[in-house]
């Protein structure tokens, strides 16, 4: 094709040039990459012009000339992209990422060492100079690290390939391949310009440069699952691969540079697996421990709604009794004796809980003291004579503190399938039996659908969000966060709302309790992530770098899969962990304290934010801030700061609130600012970040007032 050489290529890398260097300078994400790609690019238009208005000129052509110079550079930044790409690709990089690069790259090497160094090599003349021998190493070498860097990108990813990556994979697999058939070529004496091969070069660049254009793919499902290649499919078949090319180095004559690099790739392949499986293993036992109560290691209320609903999937196998129970006064006893001391009153009352049930019965712990406990296969009869032995056993006296405490407990009782025939419609009504047994002293209730006449529509209720969640109802509103001293605003706030077909726009208040006790905020957080990272992405590509704020339920935390499925969405939306901060109330800490502190090391390490929502509500505080060393800041409660106008004693608690924030190193925010004296307040205390209906109400995300710059308060 001799028509593709000459001008017509040139022009078509200078165009591809051209394309990738317009991508950073209108476009701010990502800038560093796509500036290292543009300028191989670059360097690569100036090596074919070099060739071809100089070089090819030359009679004879010298081997290697000015033009093998640009080329090599052109490999050495198309290197240094990939790496810059595998770093954004993944904000801290797990031992797995790391250990996936290294067993692929080097089982590239080792391919490379076995079959292109040394016909490389018996390829020079005799008389070879050691310019030449040193280029025609360096082409494959390099060939080399663009593989190895690009395995980084793609296992940095998880091993996604869509969107701009996809585009990616193909202009850089495409030049490393030419590349080395060119140089090839060059040292057989067999190379010639207009090719076919040479018009393949120029759309390898081309793709490359298309690349910066594609958009990105952000669909998602809201819950994915482990790709295959961050399991044990990829590094055993790295293993396979290098136990492929050791058996040929064995049967052929290699260079034992080449039986090294092989025999390092089999070993790294080896040792993934096996680190594959030691976290198979601990994903497993995490599993396990989600279902778990951490203070009394009964089952937690994911365990029992995974076993009521298997049980109400067969109704053959008998009815079910529900009991929901309650320690009378706990709170005071609580109080009384202090956090230890109430545990090891739970951890008791678990005991004999179970002493006084079957084996084939479920004892579970919901909340600070409420218990339920399943009965399969009992008569209404049976299940009320189970109540009332349970009640019995915690009646016996128990020594607290030097004395003898008496444990009194109030008992629900809802039956399969007489009150409800699914598992959260018939949790809720024991719950309800329970409350009546509340409000009429210690004992026992059955549920009566006379007295509660709603009841029956929870379950209407509970259907009609899931069918909410999946047709995409759920929406939702941002409120900025502001510089108080600047103005400025520097992050939003991203709540969600519940666009109802019939009741409107629902506030969160009016539907996150169901999906609470539905076992539906996994859902929902999953469309709250997914949907907020999005839209950040898309300021960020209109040039409006902001933080982002996600509030996270104690559900969420002790969700096992939550690290990843938050890293999941971070790369999904090109975003790196220090764009994201997610809220946590003290109740997180208060109900699993060690499992909180796990989940959020495990956060931490992907370098998302933590902060405490509504500071000084609870009661645990001052210990989490001593402990807690991932905490980022604390966003004080609305009632502390509407307080400040004209309350000293509301301004001193504030006040020492910031000292010890800042001794700790902490980022406070301040909502519900509602008044200018109020934000006057705050500034002169030295709250540097706040948010509230003075400045703007949550709104949807187009009515985000971005370039807004808010008054700010005057110092005279």
């Amino acid at each position: 094709m001799p028509w593709l050489d000459g001008w017509l290529q040139a022009g078509i890398y200078a165009l591809a040039a051209l394309l990738a260097a317009l991508r950073p300078l209108l476009v701010p994400r990502a800038r560093l990459f796509w500036s290292l790609l543009a300028a191989s690019l670059t360097t690569r238009a100036v090596a074919f012009a070099a060739f071809l208005f100089h070089v090819r000129r030359l009679d004879p052509v010298p081997y290697p000339s000015v033009a093998d110079a640009f080329w090599l550079l052109s490999a050495v930044l198309l290197v240094a992209a990939l790496v810059v790409l595998a770093r954004e690709s993944s904000a801290h990089p797990t031992v797995g990422i790391m250990l996936d690069a290294l067993t692929g790259g080097l089982v590239v090497a080792a391919a490379a060492a076995v079959f292109l160094y040394a016909p490389l090599l018996e390829l020079l003349p005799s008389g070879a100079g050691s310019d030449v021998v040193v280029v025609n190493l360096a082409y494959p070498s390099l060939d080399v690290a663009i593989a190895a860097a690009f395995i980084g990108v793609l296992a940095s990813a998880r091993w996604r390939v869509r969107g701009p990556l996809l585009w990616i994979a193909v202009g850089v697999l495409a030049h490393a391949v030419l590349d080395s058939v060119f140089v090839y070529q060059a040292a057989a004496g067999t190379f010639r310009p207009g090719t076919p091969l040479s018009a393949l070069s120029a759309l390898a660049s081309t793709v490359l440069a298309a690349a910066a254009w594609v958009r990105p793919q952000l669909e998602r499902r809201d819950n994915p699952e482990i790709e295959p290649g961050t399991g044990i499919v990829l590094p055993v078949a790295f293993a396979v691969l290098g136990w492929a090319l050791l058996v040929y180095a064995a049967l052929t004559p290699v260079s034992t540079a080449a039986v090294a690099l092989t025999a390092a790739a089999v070993a790294v392949a080896l040792v993934r697996t096996g680190w594959s499986y030691h976290q198979s293993r601990a994903l497993a036992e995490q599993r396990i421990l989600a279902r778990t109560d951490e203070v009394t290691g009964l089952a937690n209320r994911r365990a029992l709604l995974e076993a009521l609903e298997d049980r109400v999937r067969h109704p053959d196998r008998g009815g079910i009794g529900l009991l929901a129970l309650d320690i009378d006064d706990f709170r005071a006893l609580n109080e009384a004796v202090g956090h230890e001391l109430a545990d090891t009153v739970l951890e008791v009352v678990a005991r004999r809980m179970r002493e006084s049930t079957r084996a084939v019965d479920l004892v579970a712990r919901l909340a600070a003291d409420d218990f339920v406990v399943m009965l399969p296969g009992v008569s209404p009869q049976e299940a009320e004579e189970a109540a009332e032995r349970v009640r019995a056993s915690l009646r016996r006296p128990l020594e607290i503190a030097g004395g003898h405490h008496v444990i009194t407990t109030s008992v629900g009782l809802a039956m399969f399938p007489t009150d409800g025939t699914d598992a959260d419609d018939l949790l809720h009504k024991a719950e309800l039996a329970l409350g009546d047994a509340q409000q009429h002293g210690p004992g026992l209730r059955r549920f009566e659908p006379g007295r509660h006449t709603t009841a029956g529509d929870r379950r209407r209720q509970v259907e009609r969000l899931q069918d909410g969640i999946r047709a995409r109802e759920l929406e939702l509103h941002y409120q900025p966060i502001i510089d108080l001293d600047a103005g400025g605003v520097v992050a939003v706030e991203a709540l969600v709302r519940w666009n109802h077909p019939e009741r409107g726009l629902l506030a969160p208040d009016e539907f996150l309790p169901l999906a609470e006790t539905a076992g539906l905020m996994r859902e929902v957080f999953g469309t709250v992530l997914h949907q907020s990272t999005r839209q950040l992405a898309a300021w960020h590509a209109n040039d409006h770098e902001l933080g982002l704020a996600i509030n996270v339920s104690v559900t969420d935390l002790l969700d096992p899969d939550l690290p990843d499925q938050v890293a999941d969405a971070l790369a999904v939306a090109g975003l790196r962990g220090t764009h994201l901060v997610l809220e946590l109330t003290e109740e997180v800490f208060l109900a699993e304290p060690k499992r909180a502190a796990a989940a959020l090391a495990r956060l931490w390490d992907h370098e998302v934010g933590l902060t405490i929502d509504d500071y000084g509500t609870g009661y645990s505080s001052l210990s989490y801030l001593r402990d807690l060393e991932s905490l980022q800041g604390l966003k004080l409660d609305r009632g502390f700061v509407a307080g400040l106008d004209g309350d000293p004693r509301g301004q001193a608690i504030v006040a020492s609130t910031l000292e010890l924030a800042y001794s700790l190193d902490l980022e406070v925010v301040a909502e519900g600012i509602e008044t200018p004296a109020v934000h006057r307040h705050l500034w002169e205390l030295g709250c540097p970040l706040g948010q509230g209906y003075l400045f703007s109400r949550p709104v949807p995300a187009d009515e985000v007032p971005l370039d807004a710059t808010f008054p700010v308060v005057d110092e005279a």
